[in-house]
């Protein structure tokens, strides 16, 4: 099972920057590559984990943690070995780490040298194996979002660590994969155009893999790093890059993006070098908010109202995210935030917390914060899984998802566990480790995005149904 990993990087200031296409990320991890500092060198992370393994050792008075599933040994240390394992035979002499964008720019070379051979993506092709769901419960691999057509709800989409963007416009009963296009197989959100739904937008990249435990200026990465946003305007059929386009070696992470409902050519986008805005349907970008930020949210009864969870703070727009203020600071330390706002109630904002995996609330639209009982009862494993939110139907039913779900019917008084991993093929089953847990747009089904693939309720976590089978999206690893 994977865990999380804190991101520790180093910091650095941008002013308000408008970019187009082939934007270069402001990356000051890419500027020690370049600059010929190793920090992306296999030796380099062997040392450094060594020295963060005994530092844990030596502060737990010597004794190991339980680590889930594994044998007893300093959180992190089995997640660690097992990525050094398959870089060891993906270096140089050397140490040095293979480039993270070679591949999509070695493809790219090689179609520009043999256009004849982009036909072969309108051959015919059959998948060879299957896509049935393990029969034990396995699990078909692991779902990062999941997205719904505001005009009909049969209509969804999810998007994988491994496997692209998926529809199904069945409810989830058949799936169709629309990233084949795609320059990577990580998705880490989709945004929707409410006016028009064959208008979508993918943010590349696995905006939750696992990183960093121990405090240097390294990427620890388990994901695939951002190739930026594309755009369809056919469904998903075809996709162009937008203006906010990365090089995978820039180590960009796309980690939140969402379209205005009434104005759908402004999107934002919140990575982890600051808040990138559009108002024309992604041609051009800027950069309005250099934060680090996670999550946003729209209040909804004015969309021009944003919220967003950043760094130790929570943020507020009130011109449709051109400008940024912090709406209340050092809330709840820093790390992951998840925020979350409900049509039922626009006063209402919820704020989950990765450091303390506390619960915060406020019913006056920010100005004053209560803390609520956490949902730590879901087993959190940090930045890697922290999902949560709020019914758009009634803003006091709250699901929070980590090893497991958990559920509030009174806005975060009290909690209960409505999931088990290890119950497989019961009713309760849900596959382990939760990253996107969302409604639908009535509120009457929630569904749930995890390791093994898409589960629903339609009982508000009473029974859940998988729906996974005829996903391709299995990681190897």
């Amino acid at each position: 099972m994977i865990r999380n990993f804190v991101l520790i990087i180093i910091s650095f200031t941008l002013s308000q920057l408008s970019v187009a296409q082939n934007v270069p990320a402001a990356s000051s991890k890419n500027q020690l590559i370049q600059s010929g500092i190793p920090a992306q060198n296999l030796k380099t992370y062997q040392a450094a984990f060594e020295e963060y393994m005994q530092k844990q050792e030596n502060e737990n008075g010597g004794k190991k943690e339980e680590s889930y599933g594994e044998e007893d040994e300093v959180e992190g240390y089995n997640q660690f070995k097992r990525w050094e394992w398959i870089m060891e035979s993906r270096t140089f002499p050397t140490g040095n780490l293979p480039d993270p964008a070679i591949t999509a720019r070695e493809r790219s070379n090689y179609l520009q040298l043999h256009p004849s051979e982009n036909s072969t993506r309108n051959a015919t092709w059959a998948q060879v194996g299957t896509a049935d769901v393990p029969s034990n419960g396995g699990g078909a691999g692991r779902i990062n979002v999941i997205r719904f057509d505001p005009s009909n709800s049969s209509n969804i989409f999810i998007g994988a660590a491994g496997g692209g963007i998926w529809k199904s416009t069945d409810a989830g009963i058949t799936w169709n994969a629309l990233g084949d296009q795609l320059p990577v197989t990580s998705v880490a959100d989709i945004a929707i155009n409410s006016l028009d739904p064959n208008i979508l937008y993918v943010a590349t990249g696995d905006g939750y893999g696992y990183e960093a435990y121990w405090q240097t200026d390294m990427d620890f990465w388990g994901g695939v790093y951002a190739a930026g946003i594309f755009k369809s305007i056919d469904g998903g059929v075809s996709w162009q890059p937008t203006g906010l386009s990365f090089e995978q070696d820039n180590l960009e992470i796309v980690q939140r993006m969402i379209i205005h409902p009434t104005n759908p050519d402004i999107l934002l986008a919140a990575t982890r070098n600051g808040i990138f805005r559009t108002s024309d349907g992604g041609t051009n970008w800027l950069l309005v908010d250099p934060t680090h930020c996670y999550d946003m949210s729209f209040n909804s009864a004015n969309p021009d109202i944003i919220y967003a969870g950043g760094d130790k703070d929570i943020f507020k727009s009130e011109d449709a995210g051109v400008t940024w203020s912090i709406l209340k600071d050092n809330l709840g330390g820093e790390g992951r935030i998840s925020i979350e706002t409900s049509a039922a109630d626009p006063a209402v904002i919820y704020a989950l917390y990765e450091s303390n995996s506390k619960l915060y609330k406020s019913t006056n639209s920010g100005i004053t914060w209560t803390t609520v009982q956490s949902p730590s009862s879901a087993t959190f494993y940090g930045y890697y899984d922290m999902a949560f939110t709020v019914s758009p139907a009634d803003a006091n039913i709250l699901f929070a998802g980590g090893l497991l779900v958990a559920k509030s019917v009174n806005g975060g008084t009290s909690w209960q566990v409505v999931s088990a991993w290890d119950s497989y093929p019961s009713d309760d089953y849900v596959h382990a480790d939760n990253h996107a847990l969302t409604f639908d747009p009535s509120g009457a089904t929630i569904y749930s995005g995890n390791d093994g693939g898409l589960f629903k309720s339609t009982n508000l976590g009473g029974a859940w149904t998988d729906l996974s089978n005829g996903l391709s999206i299995s990681q190897i690893y």
